[in-house]
C-alpha cells in the first residue's frame, strides 16, 4: 500500500509561563508540557489505523498535527509526498479539502447559529459548488446518505440527538471530497446502541468513498472492530503497532497487555492469563520518566543496582 501521512521523530511541546504573582510569592518557573515525543508512524492509503491510550497520552494532539491544525515543535509530516511543513498558504487551502477532522463533541463544533443547511453548505462551497439549487440536491443526498429525514436540513444543532449532531458533522466533513479523515474520539460521547450506528457509517464512507482514516479512541473494542492496524499511545510515545488482530490476540508490550486486561467481558482471557492490571495513573507530561516512559507503572521492569550496571555494561 502507498504511504499516504507519515510522521517522522514529531514532538510537541506546550510552554506554559509562570505568572508574576506565582514567581513572585511562590518562586515558580516556566514549565514544558511534553506532549508528543518523537513519534514516528506512517498511515496508508486506504487503511483506517486506530490510535488508542490512555487520557492524557497525546492522541488528540497529534491527530490535530497530523493535518496542522498546529504547528509541530520538531520532526517532519508528510501528505501524499509533499511535506506539510513547508507548505505555502495558498497550498494548504487547498490541502484544506483533502485533511479533515471529526471531534469529539458535535455541539461544540457546529455553530449553534446556522442552520443543517447553512453547515453543510459552507463546506460545499469551500469545495466550489456554489450554486444553490446544486447544493440542495448535494445537502439532501447527503442526509440520505447518512440516514437522516430530509426534514433535517432546516434543523439548528440544538433540535438535534447527539447522534443525529455527530452525523452532520460527518457529512460536513464528507461534503468537500476528503482523502484523509481524523476520528477524534468520534463516538466517545454517544449511547452505545448509537455508536454501534455511527462506526457502520463510518466503515460505509471508507468503502464507497475511498477514505483514510486516522481513528482515535480510549475505547479499544470500537477500535479493534473499525481498525485495520492499531497504534498504542503512552505518556506522548507510541509503544506498539500492529496489525489489528494480531495486536489483540498477541500484544508484546506490557501496557497494551494491561489496556486489553481492562476491556470489561465475562471471560477475560487476558486476566485469565495471569496479567496484573495496571496500578497508579499516568504520570504528568510536565515531568515525564527517564527512559521508558512507562517503567514506573510496569508489572515486568528490571531493577539492576549501579554495581550490577557499570559491570555490565560495555566498557
Amino acid at each position: 500500500m502507498k504511504p499516504l501521512l507519515e510522521l517522522q521523530e514529531v514532538h510537541k511541546h506546550f510552554h506554559l509561563r509562570a505568572s508574576l504573582l506565582g514567581r513572585w510569592l511562590a518562586g515558580q518557573r516556566d514549565r514544558t508540557v511534553h506532549a508528543v515525543n518523537g513519534v514516528s508512524l506512517v498511515v496508508y492509503e486506504g487503511e483506517t489505523l486506530g490510535l488508542v491510550g490512555e487520557s492524557g497520552s497525546g492522541k488528540s494532539t497529534l491527530g490535530r498535527l497530523a493535518i496542522r491544525l498546529q504547528e509541530v515543535t520538531q520532526g517532519l509530516i508528510r501528505y501524499n509526498g509533499l511535506e506539510l511543513g513547508k507548505a505555502s498558504p495558498a497550498q494548504m487551502r487547498q490541502l484544506r479539502r483533502e485533511l479533515q477532522i471529526i471531534f469529539q463533541n458535535p455541539y461544540s463544533s457546529l455553530n449553534p447559529r446556522k442552520s443543517v443547511r447553512q453547515i453543510v453548505g459552507s463546506a460545499l462551497e469551500a469545495r466550489g459548488v456554489r450554486d444553490p439549487r446544486q447544493q440542495e440536491l448535494e445537502i439532501r443526498a447527503l442526509l440520505q446518505r447518512a440516514g437522516l429525514p430530509e426534514r433535517f436540513i432546516e434543523a439548528y444543532p440544538h433540535q438535534l440527538s447527539g447522534g443525529q449532531r455527530q452525523r452532520i458533522s460527518i457529512l460536513r466533513a464528507l461534503a468537500v471530497r476528503p482523502r484523509l479523515v481524523v476520528a477524534d474520539e468520534p463516538v466517545s460521547a454517544l449511547d452505545v446502541s448509537v455508536q454501534a450506528q455511527i462506526v457502520q457509517l463510518l466503515e460505509e464512507l471508507k468503502r464507497d468513498f475511498g477514505l483514510t482514516y486516522l481513528f482515535i479512541s480510549h475505547d479499544l473494542r470500537v477500535v479493534y472492530h473499525i481498525s485495520d492496524r492499531v497504534a498504542v499511545m503512552y505518556l506522548g510515545k507510541i509503544v506498539e503497532v500492529g496489525r489489528s488482530q494480531e495486536l489483540y490476540h498477541r500484544p508484546q508490550h506490557p501496557y497494551t497487555q494491561a489496556l486489553l486486561a481492562s476491556i470489561p467481558r465475562l471471560e477475560n482471557r487476558y486476566l485469565a492469563g495471569g496479567r496484573p492490571v495496571l496500578e497508579g495513573s499516568v504520570p504528568s507530561p510536565l515531568n515525564p520518566p527517564k527512559g521508558c516512559p512507562f517503567h514506573p507503572r510496569c508489572p515486568v521492569k528490571l531493577s539492576i543496582s549501579p554495581l550490577d550496571f557499570y559491570l555490565h555494561s560495555p566498557q
